[in-house]
């Protein structure tokens, strides 16, 4: 007779857990390989700035359900810990991606993803490269009227994975000149 109430709340707790896990939170393993690894610009002798594009592959780790990156927001701070600058234009933000990132698995064969349960073998898996702007030129031209040629950033990107929202950060550099 008391066996029931207590299946019930065990059942009840079971759920509230279950759901929990689906609400945004961690990264689900994702990451993102940055090319170069830090954000930078160079000068021209003429004073004109060109900003560096980062290439970035994202990656699932073995297991994992296919991701789709949706957005990034990119912070940067000054060597005390505070915001860089502080108008708008300071942070970068997009919420108009749309990168797949391949379920961590692939099929018997090595190449495909389309395959029975049983044929399946986790694995790492990569997206595509693509290039992204990371660095606004109110950024760069703070840096350089500040003589300025290393200041720390965080890029906060978001996904959607197995049907959940996920955000993860990753923190990074920008140098002046790039690769310094």
């Amino acid at each position: 007779m008391f066996k029931r109430p207590s299946v019930i709340l065990t059942l009840i707790a079971a759920a509230l857990l279950l759901s929990a896990c689906g609400q945004s939170g961690s990264s689900g393993g994702l990451r993102a390989n940055l090319d170069p690894t830090n954000l930078g610009f160079e000068v021209d002798n003429s004073g004109e700035i060109t900003v560096i594009a980062n290439n970035i592959d994202f990656v699932n780790p073995a297991g994992a359900p296919e991701a789709l990156v949706t957005g990034y927001r990119v912070e940067y701070y000054a060597d005390d810990g505070e915001p860089l600058i502080t108008h708008q234009e300071s942070d970068l933000h997009s919420r108009h991606q749309a990168v797949i990132v391949p379920a961590g698995f692939h099929c018997g064969d090595g190449e495909s993803q389309s395959c029975d349960l049983g044929e399946r073998v986790a694995a790492r898996m990569q997206s595509e490269p693509k290039s992204f702007i990371l660095l606004p030129a109110t950024v760069a031209l703070h840096i350089l009227e500040n003589d300025l040629t290393r200041v720390a950033a965080t890029v906060t990107f978001e996904a959607t994975q197995g049907g959940r929202a996920v955000e993860w950060q990753q923190p990074v550099t920008v140098t002046y000149p790039v690769g310094d």
